[in-house]
């Protein structure tokens, strides 16, 4: 049944599939420590829904096993974007939540049908689930230091997803951590937002400030945006094992032409009637246009080097 499953959801794109029987996705309140620091800043939501980010199986009725699934992303740089990316590889293409998702559909309706009983329910960044820690403990690979999850074949460059089924399936191994002493990413960020024990502090974090923080930026953050409009890869560019990955070709996650032919200084006065061409089947409407607007001038302030 196992190597069926696998078999599905290799056939819409995931290149890694691990199990994990809800016996081993018992992890207690893991996040209780990064909430005393106060790391989460304005993701007010990070405090709810304790009961499902320690039992994550319990998002379901009857859920007994998780399924989570791996989707490579990485693809290549825009050639004038040289090595300030303006927008985060993810986010420069299509929405992930939007294909990941449609994806997710085609292979439950397929399980469905040949797997007799079978009911989950599918996620991708879309509830509190603890992603990383779920595909780390069955897998898929290791969490890093920068905190995000290494594939030894995909690297950091993978969307995360789970499908959580009343199927009782045995977990399968997790992997050795294998960051070693490298602490590539720790140097790299340009805010040292990367704390001891794989742990980010948002508030300091460039894509947190991008994406996720409300309102205007006071003078300190505004010098941690640097040039970034939208997210920030500062980590995984020198992590080594993103350093073999060939960048994807045909896919959906291909930076859009759209983002090419516009300058900040257009960004930072965008109207509203461009800003509603440009947010479909993007990540980045979810900034909403005073989000781009107020990011743009920033990086304006402090003298991007791409302009």
């Amino acid at each position: 049944m196992e190597k069926h499953i696998v078999s599905i959801l290799k056939s819409i794109g995931a290149v890694q599939v691990g199990f994990l029987n809800r016996r081993e996705a018992l992890f207690g309140n893991w996040i209780q420590p990064w909430l005393k620091n106060e790391y989460n800043g304005d993701m007010a939501w990070m405090r709810r829904n304790a009961a499902i980010r320690s039992d994550p199986c319990s998002i379901l009725d009857d859920g007994k096993s998780i399924i989570s699934i791996a989707f490579p992303y990485y693809t290549q740089t825009p050639g004038q974007w040289k090595d300030q990316h303006l927008i985060s590889n993810y986010a420069w293409g299509e929405d992930y939540h939007v294909v990941v998702k449609k994806r997710l559909k085609k292979a439950i309706r397929q399980i469905t049908e040949t797997v007799p009983d079978f009911k989950g329910r599918a996620f991708t960044d879309s509830a509190p689930l603890p992603e990383k820690i779920i595909a780390a403990a069955c897998g898929i690979g290791w969490i890093g230091k920068n905190s995000l999850l290494i594939s030894p074949e995909w690297g950091s460059y993978i969307f995360l997803a789970e499908i959580v089924c009343n199927l009782d399936i045995d977990s399968t191994p997790s992997l050795p951590d294998r960051c070693g002493e490298c602490e590539l990413c720790v140097n790299a960020c340009p805010n040292r937002a990367i704390a001891d024990h794989k742990t980010v502090m948002a508030t300091k974090c460039a894509s947190y400030l991008t994406i996720e923080k409300h309102g205007e930026f006071s003078p300190a953050e505004e010098r941690q945006i640097h040039y970034h409009l939208f997210g920030c890869d500062s980590c995984q560019l020198v992590c080594p094992w993103n350093k073999k990955l060939k960048a994807l070709e045909n896919s959906p996650f291909a930076c859009d032409p759209k983002w090419l032919n516009l300058s900040l200084d257009d960004l930072a006065h965008l109207p509203e009637s461009r800003f509603d061409e440009l947010k479909i089947k993007s990540p980045l409407k979810r900034i909403k246009i005073d989000g781009i607007r107020r990011n743009a001038r920033t990086i304006l302030r402090n003298g991007s080097a791409t302009e």
